[in-house]
């Protein structure tokens, strides 16, 4: 009699990918070919080993994932393992460096009422000598609004605006003769709500 051996190829990990590197994150994507993992273990480590290690547990199904809250302008490591009845594999290592935060970055539209809004953003401190904020109607032929804001400030309220108005927002440092590229967004101002004279003389 003669047994047949049929042989089930041992699971592996594959070719560890970072992508879209920002300033405080970047990607991992990687292929896991020859069988089935139960999941996988992700381990972060910054290359001079002065923060803490980031740990992270992820699903057999899923092959990618982001990374977050990371320094800016440090070298990361990151180690990939798959987890087969609770054994690892041999680990993928891939080196991931984040870039230095922007001169400028986040703007975010708040407080938004019938006729005015706030805004705020991060800047370098010292980065610029003042922001430049235009203020312009999302419909064509409007006349732009430009408002200057010190250097130090990192928000601002736009008054005298138009109720239930689409407004775009542009955002400029400037330092000398120099600008930032612009950081741009979009916010439409509240309803104003008619008053009822009739109501309002009764109740006087």
């Amino acid at each position: 009699m003669k047994l047949f051996l049929s042989l089930v190829p041992e699971p592996e990990v594959g070719n560890l990918f970072v992508s879209n590197i920002t300033s405080d994150s970047f990607s991992l994507s990687w292929t896991a070919t020859g069988g089935s993992f139960d999941g996988f273990a992700l381990e972060i480590i910054d290359s001079n080993r002065l923060l803490e290690p980031m740990e992270y547990s992820i699903a057999r199904d899923v092959l990618a994932t982001h990374i977050s809250g990371l320094s800016p302008r440090t070298d990361y490591i990151a180690y990939l393992y798959g987890l087969t009845h609770g054994v690892r594999t041999q680990a993928l290592s891939a080196v991931a460096s984040t870039v230095p935060e922007p001169d400028l970055s986040k703007l975010v539209v708040f407080n938004v009422t019938s006729n005015s809004l706030s805004l705020s953003w991060n800047a370098r401190d010292q980065a610029f000598d003042h922001f430049v904020v235009e203020v312009i109607e999302a419909e064509p032929g409007s006349r732009k609004i430009e408002h200057t804001v010190s250097g130090d400030q990192r928000s601002v309220v736009i008054p005298r605006l138009k109720g239930a108005t689409r407004y775009e927002l542009t955002l400029y440092g400037s330092s000398g003769s120099q600008h930032t590229p612009p950081l741009t967004t979009v916010a439409t101002t509240g309803i104003v709500f008619p008053i009822d004279l009739g109501s309002y003389l009764h109740m006087v």
